[in-house]
């Protein structure tokens, strides 16, 4: 786990992408209102329940390669974008397909992003399921090798599992920024608490301290 001091780097930001919209466009108007074009694309939903001008949306859903109809991956998208190079932000809460779309970036797509913020699924599968086990450890390495993870939270929505005294979360939700981004840091195993808030106000918030350990 890494800590830093830092400001957001918004104005090395060049484009963000959203992907996974459903009805809530909080962090998108949030983006769009630092005057930076947000890319967002959920295959559905029919529109977005609010407008902004910096706002572009598409029904198309997120997938890896080969690409399904109706969905596409992220580096075709960032090519039909005219973003190749560029400097951008991602968010992504994607069920599941975060993974096969992680799979299929190439390294040059995946340093583009100077900011990920993105919701993990099915982490029962770490404990239960060899394939899928490699499959999640071979995504989050892929990102660890450009970013390094500034935050983590559970979503209390999901559950716990547990094999032979080990416990995970099977939501997570993850924030990392670009090495070359994070000048000063320190890491830690205390993690930062006071900006998360429970996905649902009525359960419990699940304890992820000593989860995280990054090398």
């Amino acid at each position: 786990m890494v800590v830093i001091s830092w400001v957001m780097f918004f104005d090395k930001v060049d484009a963000a992408y959203s992907f996974g919209i459903a009805n809530d466009v909080t962090w998108d108007k949030e983006i769009a209102e630092r005057s930076i074009p947000v890319f967002m694309y959920d295959h559905t939903i029919d529109g977005l329940p609010e407008e902004h001008k910096n706002f572009h949306f598409f029904k198309t859903g997120i997938c890896g390669k080969p690409n399904i109809s109706g969905m596409k991956d992220i580096g075709t998208l960032i090519k039909e974008n005219g973003h190749l190079g560029r400097n951008l932000l991602l968010k992504m809460d994607i069920e599941g397909f975060e993974y096969p779309a992680i799979q299929a970036l190439t390294e040059e797509e995946i340093s583009q992003f100077t900011q990920i913020s993105m919701e993990i699924h099915d982490l029962q599968n770490l404990l239960f399921d060899a394939e899928k086990h490699f499959l999640i450890s071979e995504c989050l390495v892929k990102i660890l090798h450009h970013m390094y993870c500034v935050h983590i939270h559970a979503n209390n929505v999901g559950w716990v599992a547990e094999r032979n005294g080990v416990s995970v979360p099977v939501l997570l939700e993850l924030s990392f920024i670009r090495k070359d981004m994070a000048n000063d840091f320190q890491r830690t195993d205390k993690l930062r608490t006071d900006l998360d808030s429970p996905n649902n106000a009525d359960n419990e918030e699940i304890n992820v301290h000593n989860l995280w350990k990054q090398n």
